[in-house]
């Protein structure tokens, strides 16, 4: 009874897990998306790109412009609002 309570746990556990593996690179897909659209400051290492967190904390709640095209993108304000915490993590951590 108890190889078959643990096999039935096992399965549970592979399950989350494989859950937990694909919410992981959806949201790691979604912070690289990011950092390409709206963060013209960043370094190669590796062909990762890494994130530059002095950029973000200095500029992360004014009125920027980008690609010379002298328009502010509210979009890039907004979404470092909306991500400011998961970036934080998510330089520190994945890369």
């Amino acid at each position: 009874m108890t190889t078959a309570i643990k096999n039935v746990c096992n399965v549970l556990i592979q399950s989350k897990l494989a859950m937990y593996q694909s919410l992981l690179t959806k949201l790691v897909t979604q912070y690289k998306l990011l950092v390409k659209q709206y963060l013209p400051v960043y370094t190669k290492l590796g062909g990762v790109n890494k994130i530059t967190m002095e950029f973000l904390e200095k500029n992360r709640f004014k009125g920027i412009t980008f690609l010379g095209n002298g328009k502010v993108h509210n979009s890039y304000i907004n979404k470092v609002q909306k991500y400011d915490n998961y970036l934080k993590w998510a330089a520190k951590n994945i890369y």
